[in-house]
């Protein structure tokens, strides 16, 4: 099964919880991007996870959210797992803004319901999600949405087809550290919308916003700054941000024509970082 990448196209910090945990609102969509999962049962009684692809030598295996998704479903069914072989391609970047394992893990949930038969719900699965990552609900939906608070789905929402350029220095970043790195000042919470129809109306809607963990992540890798300053020279490039916690950034472009040239052009100056069209 796909297990999908994310953007945030905004990130707001609008307040912190009294367990320590920052509340967020952020726009998010799911992208093309993808890494595969494929899970079968075996006799053995043990997990084994396998894991191929790009990104697989940055996986820890040992401390893994699909093999933490596999328990929570299991406990919550009240129900002894059995042991299953697990098949990862790790296509995502890693430490990148990207939301790679918390789709895992979403991705994991839903597998196990079907293989399970258990027909829960998504929010159910949401639920369950929720106890051990933040963005796992959003990858339940697998839609554009308005989150708030740790992960809570405020509304889904309609976006109109995006021409994006994903742009990764191949550094990892620590979600924690970029969180931890200086204090923030709390923004007030955007009004709700349910639909963006055009892109003029949703670039108008991005540039009242920001991601607030942009300055943390540039004073962490510098290269964060440098590649939103490529991505807004190219031709045709309406908003650059970076999304998550970085180090991803992304370039929302006028046309597809447009995104096409960029990449071309970007993939010969910068052979090193991980550039994507999509």
């Amino acid at each position: 099964m796909l297990s999908n990448a994310k953007l945030n196209l905004y990130l707001h910090i609008t307040g912190k919880f009294h367990n320590g945990y920052h509340k967020l609102e952020s726009l998010m969509i799911p992208i093309s991007v993808c890494d595969n999962i494929y899970i079968s049962f075996n006799e053995s009684n043990t997990n084994h996870l396998n894991i191929n692809g790009d990104y697989a030598h940055l996986v820890d295996k040992s401390d893994n959210l699909i093999l933490e998704a596999i328990d929570a479903i299991c406990e919550h069914a009240q129900i002894k797992p059995k042991g299953v072989n697990i098949y990862l391609e790790k296509n995502i970047p890693v430490g990148a803004g990207l939301g790679g394992g918390s789709s895992n893990a979403a991705t994991t949930l839903k597998i196990m319901n079907n293989l399970l038969g258990l027909n829960y719900s998504n929010d159910t699965l949401e639920k369950i999600g929720l106890k051990f990552g933040a963005d796992i609900p959003f990858f339940i939906e697998n839609r554009p949405a308005l989150i708030s608070g740790v992960g809570n789905i405020e509304t889904l929402v309609d976006v109109p087809p995006l021409y994006i350029l994903l742009i990764y220095p191949n550094i990892a970043l620590s979600t924690t550290e970029v969180f931890k790195y200086a204090p923030f000042n709390y923004s007030n919470e955007m009004p709700i919308i349910n639909t963006h129809s055009n892109m003029e109306e949703l670039i108008s809607l991005l540039n009242m916003c920001d991601n607030e963990l942009e300055k943390n992540a540039i004073q962490l890798v510098p290269q964060i700054n440098d590649i939103l300053n490529v991505l807004s020279e190219q031709s045709g490039c309406l908003l650059a941000r970076m999304t998550g916690s970085g180090s991803t950034c992304f370039g929302l472009f006028k046309s597809n024509f447009e995104l096409q040239n960029a990449y071309n052009t970007l993939s010969v100056q910068y052979p090193r970082w991980w550039i994507r069209s999509i």
